[in-house]
């Protein structure tokens, strides 16, 4: 129960750690997926033979990685599609998984 915890808390932390409100985890993905990384992400998601490019829609995921404003957009779900495509790779097709490593 929250309000247990709450009180437990209040026993134990200062008054400014125990009753702040929530706060969100921040993520790195449009870090990660900066527009340096769209061609590779683009070949991940888009190359004939992909999971992604032949079970979802075409228009759908070339709307997505069009370019790097769209890409940082829906950054968080194009990550999620790279890894659905890594985890297909790893556990149902050839075994190794997708990378957004870039070439530096």
């Amino acid at each position: 129960n929250k309000q247990l915890l709450r009180r437990l808390a209040a026993r134990h932390l200062p008054p400014a750690v125990a009753v702040r409100r929530k706060h969100g985890f921040p993520n790195a993905v449009q870090r990660w997926l900066g527009p340096e990384s769209l061609p590779r992400v683009r070949t991940l998601l888009l190359e004939r033979g992909t999971f992604c490019a032949e079970t979802l829609p075409r228009p759908w995921l070339e709307g997505l990685l069009a370019s790097p404003a769209s890409l940082a957009n829906n950054a968080l779900t194009v990550h999620s599609l790279l890894v659905l495509e890594s985890w297909q790779r790893v556990f149902v097709g050839s075994g190794r998984p997708a990378t957004t490593a870039v070439a530096r």
